[in-house]
């Protein structure tokens, strides 16, 4: 049986969705998309954005519905700095272990919770742990919407700052990279304060995804 991450299975997802099921994203300048995932978190996501703000550049916040609803301030903060809202489902569920009507349910809830904050009917959707299934890939492409992995794991969710550091810098970076950190603890902010001005005098910039 081949592994969701497999890259002959996850090229077919492409095909078959348009180009809507995506691990890195085309385009000619060189760009880096920055992607925090789980979200918002009271403590870490405030500091994050000023980071961000310090460091002058945009990402992508795939939210939970559950959270981003019980604390609109901060989903309303992210959107006026100017990021993007994304949609990490309602409940932060393993997609591979519910029924297919809940997977949709779980999408759906949340895409009606950030439609709140940017007039937007349908977001980039990331599976909760990366566990897409069949269902919720051609959910999506019947809604229609983009489902987004990413390129470059930073594991920042296991690993401390330092040995984050050293293994973003162990990646090589091409243009339309999607990097995977989270915003519920301080370690992606640390290393984003380390990596950006590095990728930047790289000639990256850094953009949003639609």
């Amino acid at each position: 049986m081949l592994h969701l991450f497999h890259p002959h299975l996850l090229a077919i997802a492409s095909l078959a969705t348009g180009g809507r099921f995506v691990r890195r994203l085309p385009g000619a300048t060189p760009t880096l998309y920055l992607t925090f995932d789980d979200g918002p978190d009271p403590k870490e996501t405030p500091r994050l954005l000023e980071t961000l703000d310090r460091l002058e550049i945009k990402a992508t916040f795939f939210l939970v519905g559950r959270a981003a609803e019980s604390r609109p301030d901060l989903v309303s903060a992210i959107s006026e700095a100017g990021h993007a809202l994304a949609n990490h489902s309602m409940n932060h569920l393993w997609f591979n272990r519910i029924p297919a009507r809940q997977q949709l349910d779980e999408i759906r809830s949340a895409d009606r919770v950030l439609e709140r904050f940017d007039r937007k009917r349908l977001h980039p959707f990331r599976p909760p742990h990366g566990k897409w299934t069949l269902f919720s890939l051609f959910a999506c492409l019947f809604r229609p919407q983009r489902v987004v992995l990413w390129t470059h794991d930073s594991l920042d969710y296991r690993l401390p700052t330092p040995d984050v550091v050293a293994h973003m810098r162990s990646r090589k970076m091409r243009s339309g990279d999607i990097l995977l950190f989270h915003d519920d603890g301080p370690v992606a902010r640390e290393t984003l304060l380390q990596l950006v001005p590095e990728w930047k005098a790289a000639g990256f910039r850094f953009a949003t995804i639609a």
